[in-house]
C-alpha cells in the first residue's frame, strides 16, 4: 500500500494562495544566508535547511520554482523572518543576525 504524501497546497484557500504565487524574495544571498544562519542556530529540520540552499541554487541558476516550491519557499520566508533573522546586503559581503 502506497502511502500518501501530505500536500500543504490542498490545503489552502484561494485568497491564501494569491500571497504565495509570487516569491517573496528572490536574492539568492538572502536564501544562501538563511540556510547557513539555519544550520549554525538549528532553527530549522535538515529538510527545511536543504531546501532553503535549494531555493538559493535555483535563483542563481535562473530555474523557475515549481508551485509546490514557490508555497513551500513563502512559508519558510515568513518563518525564517519570524525566528528573527535579519539580511543586509554591503558590497560583497553578507551580514546576517538573529534578535
Amino acid at each position: 500500500m502506497k502511502k500518501q504524501e501530505y500536500n500543504p497546497i490542498s490545503k489552502v484557500s484561494d485568497e491564501e494562495w494569491d500571497d504565495f504565487k509570487i516569491l517573496t524574495n528572490d536574492d539568492p544571498d538572502f536564501w544562501f544566508s538563511a540556510a547557513r544562519w539555519s544550520k549554525e542556530t538549528n532553527e530549522f529540520s535538515l529538510s527545511e535547511r536543504k531546501f532553503i540552499f535549494k531555493i538559493g541554487t535555483n535563483l542563481k541558476k535562473d530555474n523557475p520554482l515549481t508551485e509546490k516550491q514557490l508555497f513551500w519557499a513563502n512559508k519558510l520566508y515568513r518563518k525564517i523572518i519570524s525566528c528573527g533573522f535579519r539580511f543586509q546586503k554591503r558590497g560583497k559581503g553578507v551580514i546576517f543576525t538573529k534578535f
